[in-house]
């Protein structure tokens, strides 16, 4: 399979394999789904005529899917190795009928009022939430397939704009290692400049 014929296949998944190295390198290795039957590798930015076939792949054991919870992802704050508890108010209130607020007043020696409030104080880990942009990228049409000639991995494009690309190793603790996503063209400008080219207008 050549390049440009990606273009109008549908991403149904996504394989990464993450090794971490403290205080080293991490590198990681991504594996796209096409159609549901056939693994590709997300090709390198070598925009040469012999080097736009795409790699058909065989998926690893050890491989994991990035869709297989698309929930957005929880990171919880921690404090000597515990999670941190945080309290939150919860304020609701209750309407109160005429003859009840006759009652209460009678009875109990309270205002008359309409509306009584309740707070009730929950209990919870603190935590960041952060989205899952994963959820974008499932069951998405590529539109194109976009060359930097930077000798990273290219970039596919998907019809409602977002793009990824794949980053081979990157220093421990960065969180670049693995798949990159793009939410639009302008956001992968600021990382890669403005000099690319897209497969869909090339001379093949």
């Amino acid at each position: 399979m050549w390049v440009h014929e990606l273009i109008g296949r549908k991403i149904t998944n996504i394989y990464d394999v993450l090794e971490y190295e403290s205080y080293g390198l991490d590198r990681g290795e991504c594996f796209i789904e096409i159609d549901n039957n056939l693994i590709i590798d997300i090709p390198y930015d070598y925009y040469e005529p012999h080097l736009l076939e795409v790699t058909i792949r065989e998926l690893p054991p050890q491989a994991e899917s990035l869709f297989e919870n698309l929930s957005d992802l929880l990171f919880y704050h921690l404090k000597d190795g515990k999670r941190v508890i945080e309290i939150t108010k919860k304020v609701t209130y209750i309407k109160v009928g005429f003859w009840q607020r006759v009652k209460n007043l009678l009875v109990r020696g309270e205002l008359p009022v309409s509306k009584k409030e309740i707070v009730e104080e929950i209990q919870s880990y603190k935590a960041d939430r952060v989205e899952n942009k994963c959820k974008y990228i499932k069951d998405r049409v590529i539109a194109d397939v976009l060359f930097f000639n930077d000798y990273e991995k290219s970039c596919i494009e998907l019809d409602n704009g977002y793009i990824i690309t794949e980053t081979s190793a990157a220093m421990n603790g960065t969180g670049l290692v693995g798949l990159n996503i793009y939410d639009n063209l302008a956001m992968l400008k600021k990382r890669r400049g403005n000099d690319f080219l897209r497969v869909s207008s090339a001379q093949l």
